[in-house]
């Protein structure tokens, strides 16, 4: 996962909504359905640099259905430079 180190995540706005293709939902049929989560838990690592610790997202956030399959929870982080080819 690459992060933009400029920007930090607003912490007054939820994060946007995004939709994906998958079969995981009742009818097992492949269909865009709805992928959403939450980042929670936001520390500091080097240089002042906001990062959340906990994130958990799954399909039809915010419904009855929703099942959170994506759950990390972040312990350690070390930025690397990347070096920018042009």
């Amino acid at each position: 996962m690459l992060l933009n180190t400029e920007d930090r995540i607003p912490r007054d706005k939820p994060p946007k909504s995004a939709s994906c293709t998958s079969n995981a939902n009742w009818d097992k049929i492949w269909r865009l359905q709805p992928f959403d989560g939450t980042l929670s838990q936001f520390r500091e690592f080097g240089g002042g640099k906001m990062i959340p610790t906990q994130i958990e997202a799954g399909n039809f956030f915010g419904t009855a259905d929703y099942f959170p399959f994506y759950k990390v929870h972040v312990e350690q982080f070390d930025w690397i430079d990347i070096p920018v080819i042009d």
